[in-house]
């Protein structure tokens, strides 16, 4: 299941996207207009981290994921 989540994000259109899944396509919206405020050597927390998806947006970012297990 991940990786055909994974095909999805990568190969459908944004309009796509919104229209399937209007909330995590906010949720992504949102992470990216982090990534692209975030300097180097701020501090990024990920509450309900989960599996760290946006860790790898964020590598010059120090970042700090927690999740409740």
């Amino acid at each position: 299941m991940i990786m055909f989540t994974k095909l999805f994000q990568n190969l459908s259109p944004h309009f796509i996207k919104r229209l399937i899944d209007p909330g995590t396509y906010r949720i992504n919206e949102f992470v990216i207009s982090v990534v692209n405020e975030a300097k180097s050597g701020n501090l990024v927390l990920d509450a309900g981290a989960g599996e760290c998806r946006y860790k790898s947006l964020l590598e010059d970012i120090r970042y700090v994921a927690i999740d409740a297990a």
